[in-house]
């Protein structure tokens, strides 16, 4: 009877141990679940919607157009054009994801093979020694994402945007936004500019080394400026052309024949994004102006949504009222400055600038090239002109200064 009452007493001991361990178990695991999700919606917090990611155009270039179909003036906050994934050769392609993300068209925007073996490396080294950025996650950092952060946050909303994308966009449209947003250096964004800035070609014409060059660069286009580091962006292409090489992109023979290529750039550094300013400056900034006034009333981003402006504009015209503007300008300087000929009118204007000292008048009265850049600097003349169709009002050429970038 002892017995039983003591097996009793032990059978009560272990279930109420069973119920406490259960209580604490389910305790924690809605601690963890409410932490958990508490804390998704934190990194939710600030994220894009499906339909901005629906919405989503990167900035295109606004192009002002004469009446005779020039390209007088692009606005932009970055150069770009957007050319269809049809249009990028294969071999871009091929390099771009044998390098960056090779798995790509495997996995559904994370890529779990290569995320669960960079732990084990980073485990081992006892140090970040590599990344697992798929060029999915890479597009969701650069569109949607502060670049400058670098936290396992900004990681962990790079992952659930990675996700969104893949459910939204297919694979083809993944690579073309990439292609499309990525930053190549030297002022080329996207492909196309890249391909422009870089070679001077269309991108259709592109080869396979230059294809892997580019796909190079992306990796870092200062450390891998073909332009100041040429041997280390060679090292970086030929590295791309053996990742092609080991995918089975290209054959050996390609191989061999794209690696012995040497590096052919035709870049063309310090190039202001606007390539024509020089073509009526005065009247392209008044047209800016006017738009700029009109965005919000027509709704549209002047610096992005790539808009064709047509203009009255001839530029055969404009030419030709620079040119003679230019030759009356110089002559009617020239009939200013002879006011200053005479020794007593020289030393009332220097006597005017009070940063000239009165002992060095005399000598400078008498130095003709110092006068002529003093005259030229302070007793210069301006002028305006304007050409147009009286028959309809249209402004064919239009100077609003001697000079734009010194007068505006």
């Amino acid at each position: 009877m002892a017995e039983k009452k003591q097996i009793k007493k032990k059978t009560e001991l272990l279930n109420r141990k069973t119920v406490l361990y259960y209580t604490i178990f389910f305790l924690s695991l809605v601690v963890i679940l409410t932490s958990g999700g508490l804390y998704y919606r934190y990194l939710a917090q600030g994220l894009p919607s499906l339909m901005q990611l629906e919405r989503f155009e990167p900035y295109q270039t606004t192009k002002i157009i004469s009446s005779d179909g020039v390209a007088i003036k692009e606005l932009t906050k970055e150069k770009r054009t957007n050319i269809p994934f049809h249009r990028i050769p294969e071999d871009m392609i091929n390099a771009f994801v044998s390098t960056e993300d090779h798995r790509f068209f495997k996995h559904w925007g994370i890529d779990t093979r290569r995320f669960l073996s960079v732990i084990l490396i980073n485990i081992q080294a006892l140090r970040y020694k590599q990344g697992f950025s798929t060029i999915t996650m890479q597009l969701a950092g650069q569109l949607f994402l502060d670049r400058r952060e670098r936290t396992i946050a900004r990681k962990l909303r790079e992952i659930m945007l990675a996700i969104q994308i893949e459910k939204k966009y297919s694979k083809q449209e993944i690579l073309e936004m990439h292609l499309n947003n990525e930053h190549f250096g030297h002022g080329a964004y996207g492909i196309h500019e890249a391909a422009r800035k870089f070679f001077d070609k269309d991108i259709e014409d592109l080869r396979i080394d230059e294809c892997a060059l580019l796909a190079g660069v992306l990796n870092g286009p200062g450390r891998y400026s073909p332009v100041f580091y040429p041997d280390r962006s060679l090292n970086r292409r030929n590295l791309v052309l053996n990742n092609m090489l080991k995918h089975g992109f290209i054959t050996q023979s390609q191989y061999v024949d794209a690696r012995a290529k040497s590096l052919d750039v035709r870049i063309v550094l310090n190039e202001n994004l606007i390539t024509t300013d020089d073509i009526a400056p005065y009247y392209t900034e008044y047209i800016r102006q006017e738009l700029e006034s009109m965005q919000s009333q027509y709704g549209f981003d002047l610096y992005r949504d790539g808009l064709t402006v047509y203009t009255s504009l001839n530029t055969k015209a404009q030419e030709i009222a620079e040119r003679v503007v230019k030759d009356q300008l110089d002559v009617q300087q020239r009939v200013a400055n002879s006011r200053y000929r005479n020794k007593r009118s020289r030393i009332r204007l220097l006597e005017s600038f009070r940063s000239i000292p009165l002992d060095t008048i005399p000598k400078l009265v008498e130095n003709e090239a110092y006068m002529d850049s003093l005259l030229n600097k302070n007793n210069t003349v301006q002028t305006g002109f304007v050409s147009m169709d009286l028959s309809t009002g249209h402004v064919l050429a239009y100077i609003g200064g001697r000079d734009f970038t010194s007068y505006k």
